[in-house]
This record gives structure tokens, C-alpha cells and sequence, in this order.
């Protein structure tokens, strides 16, 4: 099943790992989490759903951060 939380956690991971060779991993994930987002500007769990739940909001964001290069000092 299609979760926000651990496509979140996945995203960090590979650009912890490795940004190059999970680019399009890291790719299709922020795209999997964008698609998700509710007009507010939360995350919901999964597709379908109305839950926009925090926890999976705020992986969603700080995998973004990281995606993006933004993470302050090293990523764990």
C-alpha cells in the first residue's frame, strides 16, 4: 500500500545515501507526496483518503527540505 509517511522516510533515506543514484527514486517519491498534498497545504496518508495527518506532513516536508539540499548540518 501507498503511504506518505514512509514514502517521506524513503525520500530522506536515498538522499541520505546516495542523491545520484536514487535521483529517480527521490523523483518519483516527491512527486507520490505532491500529488497527496490537500488545498491547505497539509499531507494526506494515502491516497483516497481525506486524513491529512500531521506526522506524514511534516516527513513530507522535511523530505522535500532534503531533496532540495536544505538540510541543515548532515541529515541524521
Amino acid at each position: 500500500a501507498l503511504r506518505a509517511d514512509a514514502t517521506a522516510q524513503a525520500v530522506r533515506l536515498w538522499c541520505a545515501v546516495d542523491r545520484a543514484r536514487y535521483a529517480e527514486s527521490i523523483a518519483r517519491g516527491r512527486g507520490f507526496l505532491a500529488a497527496l498534498q490537500h488545498p491547505g497545504g497539509g499531507v494526506r496518508y494515502e491516497p483516497g483518503s481525506e486524513d491529512v495527518n500531521v506526522w506524514a506532513t511534516i516527513f513530507a516536508a522535511q523530505a522535500e527540505r532534503w531533496a532540495r539540499g536544505d538540510a541543515p548540518g548532515d541529515p541524521w
